[in-house]
């Protein structure tokens, strides 16, 4: 089971849209592949809860799936190869809250979700999360934003802007 780096909601998924009515929330993901370019019209299988989800990513590699708002988590298994017999990724889906952007575990989590953290989510900045932030603050050149690898003030805010929460 891979925590990718490209896919943008590993770590947590903020739901999009909660229809109150049928309990549910759309769940709206961005297939990437390691040099960001989409999963274009890819099939993927979602497994959650007790849940089978299939279809096709768009040509733009997004998904959007409505799921039950009571779910944390779940599988996703996307064809990268020819469906059904071709090379396949699986991604284990977090679908509770983030932890706050400013605390090493919520910054890998966002990392996470945009590609440039894989792992256990750290309670403590580590190498791997330092190079992480290292390579988004090289991808997000910002005034002020300087490339240190350091979870500091400019950075946090913005990830908080590019992750969008």
């Amino acid at each position: 089971m891979k925590s990718t780096p490209h896919l943008p909601p590993i770590g947590s998924v903020e739901p999009h849209t909660i229809d109150s009515r049928n309990g549910t929330f759309h769940l709206d993901l961005e297939m990437l592949d390691s040099a960001r370019k989409p999963y274009s019209n890819k099939h993927y299988l979602l497994e959650v809860d007790e849940l089978r989800i299939e279809g096709q990513t768009d040509s733009s590699g997004r998904l959007v799936v409505d799921v039950p708002t009571s779910s944390r988590g779940g599988i996703l298994t996307l064809w990268i190869g020819v469906y059904p017999g071709g090379e396949q990724e699986k991604y284990k889906i977090n679908l509770s809250g983030l932890d706050p952007v400013d605390t090493p575990r919520g910054a890998a989590q966002r990392l996470s979700n945009l590609g440039y953290f894989r792992g256990d989510m750290p309670s403590t900045i580590t190498p791997n999360l330092s190079e992480a932030i290292r390579r988004f603050q090289i991808d997000h050149p910002r005034v002020g934003v300087r490339v240190t690898g350091y979870l500091d003030t400019p950075t946090i805010e913005l990830l908080r802007q590019v992750h969008g929460s």
